[in-house]
């Protein structure tokens, strides 16, 4: 019989510290906020454990996030998608216990974060766009966010001067030998 009372006692503590917890979908819409694209808007959606937003802090797949979905460009993007899936991202950022950031990024190049090499590349069907993410949080209803996010563009590489002056040079080059020859 004594032995029933801290069995029950340690039921009753788990099942009761687990009650608390539920998961929230919350809702968002984000804007570029600069660059060629700005304007461009974004709409998704994440899921979590509530009861991990306590004070400040970060939660990733692994912690308590347990879905991304953003559809922007006319393609949609899940948390699969993510540069670094791999390492449990995305993520998200909260402060005094409100949520401030979804950190989700998605490339079609690797990139070198932190020391670790991201690589979880994925096509983005828009011709210009490399990369975009890291999508701002600012509450405006219950369950429903605004915010902004950053779009990297392709850039065009220009042809340094040096390759112009090495094919000059290789062409009078050319011309010499020919010279010599006739």
């Amino acid at each position: 019989m004594k032995f029933w009372k801290p069995i029950s006692l340690t039921a009753a503590l788990v099942f009761s510290s687990s009650a608390n917890a539920a998961l929230i979908t919350e809702t968002f819409t984000s804007t570029v906020s600069s660059g060629a694209f700005a304007g461009a808007i974004a709409t998704g959606s994440f899921t979590y454990e509530n009861s991990l937003i306590i004070g400040d802090g970060f939660i990733d797949l692994n912690q308590g996030l347990s879905s991304v979905s953003l559809t922007v460009f006319g393609q949609t993007f899940t948390e699969a998608n993510d540069i670094a899936y791999s390492r449990g991202l995305p993520g998200l950022e909260f402060e005094n216990g409100a949520l401030t950031l979804l950190d989700f990024y998605i490339s079609e190049t690797s990139m070198l974060v932190d020391g670790s090499l991201d690589n979880d590349v994925t096509n983005i069907n828009l011709e210009g766009v490399n990369d975009f993410g890291s999508f701002t949080l600012n509450q405006t209803a219950s369950n429903t966010y605004n915010g902004s996010f950053i779009v990297n563009e392709l850039s065009t590489v220009p042809v340094p001067a040096a390759v112009w002056l090495f094919g000059s040079g290789l062409i009078g080059l050319v011309g010499i030998a020919r010279r010599k020859k006739a």
